[in-house]
């Protein structure tokens, strides 16, 4: 064991070379006790190693202390080589280490439950797990129940006793309740102990605190819920769209080529009972359009691009299209200096909000009251206001203002709207980067203000000539052909009432996707109006196949539907149609948008 020679006519060993052999480390260690043993003539019990040729051994001496009579001590012992017993247990020892540096990190607590005296035994991140100071005494299995969230105590009570009686796991999340008023989520993992006999002792486990975990799940539960509920809500806007713009469809669209019937004109009374029809379908189709929009901005389902916009340029065209409301209502409207003033924004969601503001500004304001624009420019921003002499609003209804389908009492003045127009504008506003504010005071009007970012002229900006921009393609007097793809009976009908007013166009209809397609094998149409909803086919696979078709793959398609969604929208035009065309059609500009498609 420590590389000497043996012993001699009983002269001793070679102690130099017993202390050579010692491990360099344990050497000062070993002689320090063993004198003091020999002092006080105690026992000496000693683990060292020793170093050989590399190699470690570990040893184990054992040796009891006699007086000599020549005044030394004389030792009666034993040495033992421990070196696997010693790599043993230096390797638990190395293992436990890891499992205690492990079970730290991931705070994984020590949890025994004695089934004899129904108490439960903690280790220290037990204990930190469940909010006690460590060491803790026996924890009763009552009170450990005490600790947890009312309506998990049955279950955890149940669990375990279940877990027993049936020799298997406990695997569950118990909510605990702490004295500081806090909540945590444990998560309990044991298994049942038994004794020599196989019965059943207790349970042995593991708990560690997963309220982080817990919170993100249940984030992403209730995400994916809303997820779900948003999709279903789409779909259920797309469905009930579609099923109200359908018939709309067909009472405008026939009402308007009734208005513009020449050759069969209503009489007076007749055409201002069309005109009370007509307008009662716009104000639903305004409704339908107001909800899908508000539905679109909810769902962040709204392509906006902030580019320079004149804003002088869009209050004009704005004013434009709303001077015949102003003239019914007796109002004035005033535009601003005409200086342009460019922003950065959205032309079409400007218009949009432009709108909205003007015709409240008309609809509220004062019998013969005016309506005030105007455009300034501070401060890197654009403000841009329309102002009204109206009633006003108190600061109880402007705390309201915002909120969808309040209109804060105008419904019982008879006055028109669907309470969604301005949640609409700030949307619009707050999504272009801007926003929307509100002067206000019960006697003196409202003065509602788009703020936008200001931005430079584009370079090459020229204002189009306004006779230039609203002037028409003439009329075609070419023979055309137009293959309509449609299975709604009364859109069928509507679409041929049109056509009778263009005589040099050939009208052609197909009930379904599979009649389109064989009529186009037949001949090649100079222009096709599908529906997006077909019997047999929907109008993304009706286009694929048209496009994949050599003879066919360049001939201009229009998707012609009731589905306003944009989501749709979007996916007929990457499919491959030229447009997408809403329905209730306009009957002027679908005229005109087949008159320049056929040009």
């Amino acid at each position: 064991m420590f590389g000497t020679e043996p012993p001699r006519d009983n002269n001793g060993g070679d102690s130099a070379a017993v202390c050579r052999a010692l491990h360099p480390d344990d050497a000062p260690g070993c002689r320090r006790s063993l004198h003091e043993a020999a002092r006080s003539l105690t026992p000496w019990i000693r683990e060292f190693r020793t170093l050989r040729d590399g190699k470690v051994r570990w040893l184990e001496s054992r040796a009891l202390p006699e007086p000599h009579p020549d005044g030394g001590v004389l030792w009666h012992g034993f040495t033992a080589d421990v070196t696997a017993r010693k790599e043993t247990e230096l390797a638990l020892r190395t293992g436990e280490q890891r499992w205690s540096m492990a079970a730290e990190a991931a705070g994984i607590g020590i949890a025994q439950f004695d089934r004899r005296t129904d108490c439960l035994s903690l280790d220290a991140i037990a204990c930190a797990n469940h909010g006690l100071p460590a060491p803790q005494k026996a924890l009763p299995m009552s009170d450990w129940l005490a600790q947890l969230h009312p309506a998990d105590r049955i279950a955890a009570r149940l669990g375990v006793e279940q877990a027993m009686d049936r020799r298997g796991l406990l695997e569950s999340r118990f909510r605990l309740l702490l004295a500081d008023g806090s909540a945590r989520t444990l998560e309990i993992f044991a298994h049942c102990t038994l004794d020599d006999g196989g019965m059943v002792t207790g349970m042995l486990g593991t708990c560690r605190d997963v309220t982080q975990q817990a919170a993100h799940e249940q984030l992403r539960r209730d995400k994916e819920t809303a997820e779900r509920a948003s999709r279903a809500k789409s779909e259920f806007l797309s469905r009930v769209s579609h099923e109200l713009r359908t018939p709309l469809n067909g009472i405008l669209g026939f009402a308007q080529l009734m208005t513009l019937d020449r050759v069969h004109p209503l009489a007076p009374d007749q055409a201002r009972r069309l005109d009370s029809v007509m307008h009662a379908g716009h104000h639903l189709l305004d409704l339908i359009n107001d909800v899908l929009d508000l539905a679109r901005i909810e769902q962040g389902d709204v392509a906006l691009q902030r580019a320079p916009v004149d804003l002088m340029a869009a209050v004009r065209a704005c004013i434009a299209l709303i001077q015949p409301l102003a003239d019914n209502a007796g109002v004035r409207v005033l535009a601003p200096a005409p200086t342009p003033q460019w922003s950065l924004g959205d032309a079409r969601a400007v218009e949009q909000v432009l709108i909205n503001l003007l015709s409240n500004a008309i609809k509220y304001n004062r019998p013969a009251g005016l309506v005030q624009v105007t455009l300034q420019r501070e401060n890197g921003w654009v403000h841009l206001a329309v102002s009204d002499e109206g009633a006003g609003l108190t600061p109880v209804q402007q705390a309201h203002l915002f909120e969808p389908f309040n209109r804060l009492g105008a419904e019982q003045r008879r006055v028109e709207g669907t309470g969604l127009g301005l949640v609409i504008a700030r949307a619009l506003a707050h999504a272009m980067g801007g926003q929307l504010g509100l002067s206000s005071s019960p006697g003196r009007g409202s003065t509602f203000t788009l703020s936008l970012q200001a931005a430079p002229a584009p370079s090459g900006a020229v204002e189009p000539d306004q006779t230039q921009r609203e002037a028409a393609p003439p009329p075609s007097s070419h023979t055309r052909s137009v293959l309509y793809i449609e299975d709604e009976p009364l859109n069928q009908l509507l679409m041929k009432e049109l056509f009778r007013s263009r005589p040099h166009w050939t009208l052609h209809v197909a009930g379904d996707g599979t009649a389109g397609l064989a009529h186009l094998a037949r001949t090649r149409p100079d222009l096709v109006l599908a529906d997006m909803n077909l019997p047999d086919m929907n109008g993304l696979e009706l286009i694929r196949r048209v496009r994949h078709t050599a003879a066919t793959a360049d001939l201009h398609c229009v998707a012609l539907s009731a589905d306003a969604m944009q989501s749709q929208i979007d996916a007929a035009l990457a499919a491959g149609y030229n447009a997408y065309w809403t329905k209730p059609i306009h009957v002027p500009k679908v005229l005109a948008g087949i008159e320049a498609l056929l040009q």
